[in-house]
């Protein structure tokens, strides 16, 4: 692998104040100490996306372009690429332009995003207009010691996904109940001892944008797409 980054410096005659800085610090942040001296046909998967992610900052482009960056990678290989991205931005100001189907990207490393759908641009804004536009729903989970009376039935706009035992896991509209409003029912019927808001999945989201595009070009305007 030591072999590209110095065929590399050739390519890009990048200064060699400059590589050895950049080699150095790439190396520690990406963790790839252990194998930086090993032939690339003998690297696994997530070492050879880490070499090429450090190769492609080597001669410090102002724009970096990533095609799927994290795929195939374990957990740690994935949150190890995106903080070396997102320091890279924060650091030299270099803005990448990053394709991912891993929702877990976007969220890790981006402030826009653009969701294509065959050409056409559905969304692009930045990640908080996102949630704000697309997050209807949010999940809060309780853990109650009782049911008072009346418990199995909660109002319309309150969904319940699970009850098992003393846990309790319902769905509702973020444009309908303020956490205060949604504790303060189910209160009404359950005697709560903890509850843990889950905000909206991200990869939800996206879904149902895609879902409901589906639904319009395939039957037009329905009333059966959702919203």
């Amino acid at each position: 692998m030591a072999d590209s980054f110095e065929l590399n410096r050739e390519i890009y005659q990048i200064d060699s104040g400059v590589f050895r800085k950049n080699v150095a610090m790439f190396v520690e942040l990406l963790q790839m100490q252990d194998f930086y001296h090993t032939p690339v046909r003998q690297l696994s998967l997530g070492q050879r996306m880490k070499a090429e992610v450090a190769l492609s900052l080597l001669h410090e482009p102002p724009i970096l372009y990533l095609d799927e960056p994290t795929i195939g990678l374990d957990v740690m290989a994935k949150q190890q690429i995106r903080n070396f991205i997102k320091e890279r931005n924060q650091r030299e100001g270099t803005t990448t332009i990053l394709t991912s189907h891993d929702m877990k990207d976007l969220e890790s490393v981006c402030k826009r995003i653009i969701i294509l759908e065959k050409g056409s641009i559905l969304f692009d804004d930045s990640l908080e207009r996102f949630r704000q536009e697309y997050a209807k729903e949010a999940v809060a989970e309780f853990i109650y010691t009782d049911k008072k009376p009346g418990g199995d039935i909660l109002p319309e706009n309150i969904r319940i996904m699970e009850d098992n035992g003393h846990h309790l896991v319902v769905r509702y509209l973020l444009s309908e109940l303020t956490t205060a409003q949604l504790v303060g029912i189910i209160g009404n019927y359950y005697e709560i001892n903890d509850f843990t808001i889950k905000p909206p999945d991200i990869e939800d989201m996206v879904r149902a944008i895609y879902a409901k595009e589906e639904c319009v070009s395939s039957t037009g305007a329905s009333p059966f797409c959702a919203p």
